[in-house]
């Protein structure tokens, strides 16, 4: 058009009419079809619209069944299942991508499978993350303590999310996971109404190979952790744990 417009001559490529290839018939077929390139803008503009909403409708699901505990988990009461699939597939992808400290969602199919099974019991991995069945039918996702095995300096972030905000660091020292090692050392654990599981998953200092604080566990609460990154529809408050 803008050739014809400003009569400027053109030379035609042959093979913009040769069908043997996947373009050419994926013109013709959209031609048949009667879609042109501007209907095809239109349907994905309100494609887009569709997802804003949808990510808005997670949002308030999020808040109204759903909680953030101090260990940064995510914890879902039994009305996740209620939900239509696609607002519970991707308030569940949100939460694991939270959790992992990531904005990579899971493939859907593995989802899927992972959620079929905590609905009736299991407790599943997914994407670095683990999903516990609670009392009650509603479910945890909480850090699989296989995929935070690295440690890093006190002034970076730990595990994608965790920053040390507090307290009097010794030299060297390094934000690591608690792990059952560390448990060990922590005499007043369950005091605190943590799983064993949950806790072993929590940041904790080291310096040398050597405890020195994992206040989430009791020990040492004088040094400070925060959550930090990408936010879970801003922490919602949870004192579940």
């Amino acid at each position: 058009i803008y050739l014809k417009k400003n009569k400027v001559r053109w030379s035609e490529d042959p093979s913009n009419r040769d069908a043997q290839f996947l373009r050419v018939k994926v013109r013709e077929l959209l031609d048949d079809l009667g879609l042109s390139v501007e209907r095809l803008a239109e349907t994905g503009l309100r494609m887009q619209e569709a997802r804003a909403v949808l990510d808005l409708v997670v949002d308030a699901k999020s808040r109204e069944i759903g909680g953030v505990s101090p260990l940064g988990e995510v914890l879902f009461t039994d009305e996740f299942w209620y939900l239509r699939n696609d607002t519970r597939y991707r308030m569940a992808a949100k939460a694991i991508g939270f959790v992992a400290g990531t904005s990579l969602k899971p493939r859907l199919s593995a989802l899927v499978r992972v959620l079929d099974g905590v609905r009736y019991g299991k407790a599943c991995t997914l994407s670095g993350c683990l999903l516990v069945p609670l009392d009650g039918s509603g479910f945890r996702v909480q850090r699989e303590a296989a995929a935070c095995r690295r440690s890093a300096p006190v002034d970076k972030v730990w595990d994608g999310r965790w920053r040390l905000t507090d307290g009097t660091i010794p030299e060297p020292a390094m934000i690591g996971a608690l792990g059952a090692r560390g448990l060990q050392q922590c005499p007043d654990w369950k005091r605190t109404g943590y799983s064993r599981t949950s806790l072993i998953v929590s940041p904790a200092l080291w310096s040398s190979g050597e405890l020195i604080a994992a206040p989430f566990a009791g020990l040492n609460t004088r040094i400070k952790f925060e959550l930090t990154g990408d936010r879970f529809t801003d922490h919602l408050p949870c004192d579940r744990h």
